[in-house]
């Protein structure tokens, strides 16, 4: 193996790591699936119509899996910091800089708080316990944690948080299995398909909430630019030794 050979492959393992190997925090983008489906919190009250949301939802956000426990809640899943920004606390707060878009209109949050729950919540008609990780964009409405979500308003509505999450034996896209062993904050978001939901209240009034989904959620990192720097590299070594070898080959014609 030549040295230029030795170069390119150590190029091409660093980069293969570079992108397997999320070290925290990373940045994230997220689209979910065009069709939007929802209704009321109570049956036959007022709520934002699915229909004004078709297209689907997409954006960025960075996770970090070093962040601390927070609290455990009273279903006993696990917490992860935070809803207070880390600029105030000097923690690391598992979300962050959440920015997003959905029928043409922005969102964004500076912070936010993970979910973990290992076979203790029983959801989607489910006989047991399931699992459940949820990335939560702001608290509920009652919660006395600080809320610094910038949502907007529409049809009547105001949009107050975002959630993403994974839930096991969710049915689509395609059935989630069990995929949680712990209540340990995951190393990255899950790379099979969840939900997304956008939680909205009736403006002016608290009381009348609504919701709307989207499923096909997909959560992927975005390369850091080092990333990018090491393959263009390979990419020029790689040209290189192309002409190197073309040049030579024509001195051997003549």
């Amino acid at each position: 193996m030549t040295w230029l050979s030795t170069v390119l492959v150590a190029l091409a393992t660093i980069v293969m790591v570079s992108g397997s190997v999320n070290a925290a925090p990373v940045t994230y983008s997220f689209s979910t699936g065009a069709t939007a489906f929802g209704g009321p919190s109570v049956a036959g009250g007022a709520f934002v119509s699915p229909s004004l949301f078709t297209g689907g939802a997409s954006g960025t956000f960075t996770y970090d899996s070093e962040a601390l426990l927070a609290q455990i809640n009273a279903d006993g899943s696990s917490s992860y910091r935070g809803f207070t920004p880390s600029s105030v606390t000097g923690f690391v707060t598992s979300l962050s800089d959440l920015s997003g878009t959905v029928a043409g209109r922005a969102f964004s949050d500076v912070s936010g708080s993970t979910q973990v729950g290992n076979d203790n919540l029983a959801l989607f008609g489910s006989p047991t316990p399931v699992d459940i990780f949820q990335l939560l964009f702001d608290p509920g409405l009652t919660s006395t944690s600080p809320r610094n979500f910038t949502g907007f308003e529409i049809d009547g509505f105001t949009l107050f948080r975002v959630r993403m999450f994974w839930i096991e034996s969710q049915m689509t896209p395609g059935l989630i299995p069990d995929f949680l062993s712990n209540q340990n904050l995951l190393a990255a978001p899950p790379t099979f398909a969840g939900r997304m939901a956008l939680d909205f209240y009736q403006t002016g009034n608290q009381a009348v909430t609504s919701g709307v989904f989207f499923d096909g959620l997909q959560a992927a990192p975005i390369p850091e630019p080092e990333t990018y720097v090491m393959l263009l590299a390979g990419l020029g070594l790689l040209a290189f030794e192309a002409r190197r070898r073309k040049k030579l080959t024509q001195r051997t014609v003549v």
